[in-house]
Parts: structure tokens; C-alpha cells; sequence
């Protein structure tokens, strides 16, 4: 008995910390992304997201993805998209920390 009430209560404390993640998308821009003009010393787009939530609003993104999704034609101008989508998933708790900063719901 004792047994079947260790595994019990270990499946309860391993399944509290469960969040429910919720995948967001954001069309990258030429150069008005905030994480991107905040970054140093990021070899890549997806460190210097990562790297700007953790810092910025203590956020952990899971599985980030950027995905061609149009080949153009496109403007050069700063605040236009380049083709490419950015996922990630993130905690429920932060969808409109995300959606403040241009990420979209899916």
C-alpha cells in the first residue's frame, strides 16, 4: 500500500509543474526587431530572441523555429517583413507579454 501511495503522490508532484504552452508566431522584419537591435554578441536571430525574453520580461521560450514562408517581393524598408516567421512556444501566462511585443496566436 505504501508503495502504490509513493507513486501516487510522485505522479501528482511531476505533473504539477506542467504548463500549458501556446504557439505564437511573428513576422521577422528587416531591422525593427527590439531583440535583434538589443543584442551583443549573439552568433544567430534565435540566441539574441531567446537571450531578449529571458532578460527582458524572464520569459522561456521552447522550441523556437524560423521558417520561410514568402519569397517576395518585398520593401527594404526597417519595418518590413522579410519572409520568414519566427514559433515559438510559450507558458499561457505570457501570451500578452507576447502579443504586446508582435507575436501573433496560432
Amino acid at each position: 500500500m505504501r508503495i502504490l501511495f509513493l507513486f501516487a503522490m510522485l505522479f501528482l508532484i511531476t505533473n504539477c509543474d506542467k504548463a500549458d504552452y501556446i504557439t505564437m508566431t511573428y513576422q521577422e522584419t528587416h531591422c525593427s526587431d527590439v531583440w535583434i537591435s538589443n543584442s551583443t554578441n549573439v552568433n544567430s536571430t534565435e540566441e539574441a530572441l531567446i537571450d531578449y525574453f529571458k532578460d527582458t520580461h524572464r520569459i522561456k521560450l521552447e522550441g523556437v523555429t524560423m521558417e520561410v514562408v514568402s519569397y517576395g517581393p518585398f520593401c527594404e524598408a526597417c519595418h518590413c517583413p522579410t519572409g520568414r516567421e519566427i514559433g515559438v512556444n510559450v507558458d499561457e501566462k505570457f501570451v500578452s507579454t507576447m502579443e504586446t511585443e508582435g507575436f501573433v496566436r496560432q
